[in-house]
């Protein structure tokens, strides 16, 4: 802090971001792990169709997340970062703008749940992963970020991780009913919100002094074009285990699920590193915009060298990883974890683009890309289901992917060019 009491953040270098960026990786990892051992416990207890319902309840459950205003803590982070100062009452407003949107997102899910027949047999586990809007809300890992504290992020989520392993391993014990599963998730959510809470009251200042209802009114109307990209966003990516449970079985959901889980480990894995890249790359957008294209492919290109090993392994044995770790019957979803790696390229490198364009101001341009994104994932993995089945599923993502990274570095090429001609963006102060 500053002599006048503000935050003073220090420029980082591109290996200070490796090494953070390596220390969360150790974290991570064991929380990911923790993860991965409670999704092979559920597999062997409650087989492909017990585990097929489990992943399509969630699935389901996604978008209520979304909905619930996940996509704040986004903007609110750049906006953190370029006014620190404002930080506390930044979290307090988010924190009320989620829990009331968190409220309708979960009325409206559950309604759709009990209104649709094809998802009544499921409902039970969507109220309950549902739960997880109110516990989001009230986590506040998005100041660490915005604080550089990231490494309380991982051990956040390795003790939300940790006690959901813990309570299922005690749960499955009394009881053979998969609603165990989401319930012990969202208690270790719940635990994991409290540490950090109790944490951010102690390290930011006025932290119970919310901004105005005018204020915090702006502040969710200049977010809304991130929140309605992300919900996008879900259905481009979260529609791979609808699509599954609604056209074909939830033995194939299961099998499906099982290769979607090793994908979502590599997104994770993504989002783990742009955590910490996020802020340089605002600050680098509004200082030197010509200098963003040489930083972002050098945070791409060690993205890949680190992921490589993964990828080509996963490539190789991909019939055999899942057969020994989940159970023989989840092997026939091999040939989508192939699919869902080759996917998982695209989306690291188009992530960065993405990002990019938030820090230019463009999430409304955003928005619109991943939509045409989203609908093109939609309608190639209801096309490609009923020829190739969870194949064609995969398919339709690598596709929709395809299409997101191609439009997307066409727009940050044009924003780029426009930007070495004309005052880059000031940063957003709200009035």
């Amino acid at each position: 802090m500053s002599d006048d009491g503000s935050i003073i953040v220090k420029e980082e270098s591109a290996a200070h971001i490796v090494r953070r960026a390596s220390f969360l990786a150790i974290a991570d990892a064991l929380a990911k792990g923790c993860a991965f051992v409670t999704a092979i416990v559920a597999a062997r207890v409650f087989g492909e169709a017990g585990f097929g319902a489990l992943n399509f309840a969630q699935a389901l459950a996604a978008f209520a997340l979304v909905v619930g205003g996940s996509w704040l803590e986004i903007y609110a982070v750049k906006t953190a970062t370029q006014s620190p100062e404002q930080l506390g009452a930044i979290a307090n407003t988010v924190v009320r703008l989620r829990l009331a949107l968190g409220a309708a997102a979960f009325v409206a899910v559950g309604s759709i749940a009990y209104l649709a027949p094809s998802f009544h047999a499921v409902l039970p586990l969507v109220l309950l992963y549902a739960l997880s809007v109110f516990t989001g809300a009230l986590s506040l890992q998005w100041v660490t970020q915005a604080l550089r504290k990231t490494h309380l992020i991982r051990l956040a989520v390795l003790t939300a991780q940790a006690t959901y392993l813990l309570l299922v391993l005690i749960l499955v014990q009394l009881t053979d009913k998969t609603w165990t599963v989401p319930l012990a998730l969202v208690a270790g959510e719940l635990i994991a919100a409290i540490g950090l809470w109790r944490w951010a009251r102690r390290s930011v200042e006025q932290l119970s002094e919310p901004l105005s209802y005018h204020d915090s009114l702006a502040f969710l109307r200049r977010a809304s074009p991130i929140g309605v990209a992300q919900l996008l966003r879900q259905v481009a990516l979260g529609s791979d285990l609808v699509v599954v449970g609604m056209l074909l079985t939830l033995a194939d959901a299961g099998a499906y699920g099982a290769a979607y889980k090793i994908y979502l480990f590599g997104i994770s894995a993504i989002s783990l590193y742009m955590i910490v890249s996020f802020p340089k790359i605002v600050r680098t957008a509004g200082a030197q915009p010509t200098r963003l294209g040489r930083q972002l492919m050098l945070s791409i290109a060690i993205v890949l060298i680190l992921g490589s090993p993964a990828l080509i392994g996963g490539t190789m044995f991909a019939g055999d990883i899942l057969a020994r770790v989940f159970g023989s019957g989840f092997a026939a979803g091999g040939e989508s974890l192939r699919i869902l790696l080759a996917t998982l390229v695209l989306y690291a490198v188009t992530t960065h683009f993405r990002n990019a364009l938030f820090a230019f101001e463009k999430q409304h341009i955003d928005a619109l890309l991943v939509g045409i994104s989203a609908v093109v994932h939609v309608l190639a993995k209801i096309g490609l289901a009923g020829w190739l089945g969870i194949e064609g599923v995969a398919f339709g993502a690598l596709a929709g992917e395809a299409t997101l990274l191609i439009l997307t570095i066409w727009v940050y090429r044009r924003v780029v060019r426009t930007a070495r001609d004309t005052t880059v963006p000031t940063p957003i102060e709200i009035q």
